[in-house]
């Protein structure tokens, strides 16, 4: 769920394992869908058959209104036939805690491996620390994340300075 830059590398990385890879975007970017990693884009007018297709969901949707509870209520329900694991390494309010409980419980998804969630830190009374099926990890990006800031910000002020285009520029009319 997700194609932008961090979509597109995590799906470079599935695709080198075989895996077949669906891609969930909000609108169509033509340089993102002739890249080969993703097999088929879905949009989100038909989410629940992009979450039925899925054998793992690996959220990295940014926190929009349009995004948030996305995943709540009985919408993981679609997901019953394949079981598939939820990853989510986005922002946590696409899905909320009792919501997410429900699904594993239900059964409609198999597993969740957590990066975010939708209060963070997690409270020690969160019913997601006890689930077995469960896996938490703290959301910190990493002991690199100085190195690749720097470089980041290297590289745009090279563009800025060529008057060129700038990477990793926020649209503020869709809100990421």
């Amino acid at each position: 769920m997700g194609t932008g830059n961090i979509g597109m590398k995590i799906a470079s990385y599935l695709k080198k394992l075989g895996m077949t890879i669906h891609g969930l975007k909000n609108h169509k970017m033509e340089n993102v869908e002739n890249s080969g990693l993703i097999d088929e884009y879905y949009y989100p007018d038909n989410l629940n058959g992009f979450l039925a297709s899925c054998d793992y969901i690996c959220n990295i949707l940014p926190s929009t209104p349009a995004t948030t509870g996305l995943l709540s209520g009985n919408r993981l329900e679609v997901c019953a036939f394949r079981k598939p694991a939820f990853i989510n390494v986005g922002r946590g309010d696409v899905i909320d805690e009792d919501s997410l409980i429900h699904a594993l419980n239900a059964g409609w998804i198999s597993k969740a491996f957590l990066d975010v969630v939708p209060i963070e830190p997690l409270p020690h009374s969160s019913k997601l620390w006890e689930m077995e099926n469960v896996v938490i990890t703290p959301h910190a990006s990493g002991p690199y994340f100085t190195d690749t800031l720097a470089s980041v910000f290297l590289e745009n002020l090279k563009l800025y300075l060529d008057e060129k285009p700038l990477n990793f520029q926020i649209d503020f009319g869709v809100e990421y």
